[in-house]
């Protein structure tokens, strides 16, 4: 997994630690490089205190409420 951040004049991410990008301070972008299984899901759990689709649903239309738009 990785923290990304904007390339600058393009559409394309790429992760902060290897490339001069751009961030946002109010914003988190991530890359989760595995797939997303139960198998794996307990380092997000750890990471982002996420566990299931339902925790997600919960975020989205708290973020939404707040006029913070959520992308996966």
């Amino acid at each position: 997994m990785a923290v990304v951040g904007q390339v600058p004049g393009l559409e394309h991410y790429r992760n902060i630690d290897r490339h001069e990008v751009l961030t946002q301070p109010q914003i988190l972008s991530i890359r989760v490089d595995e797939s997303l299984y139960f198998a794996n899901a307990r380092y997000l759990e750890d990471r982002f205190d996420v566990s299931a689709l339902e925790s997600l649903e919960e975020i989205s239309r708290q973020l939404a409420d707040a006029g913070i738009g959520f992308h996966l």
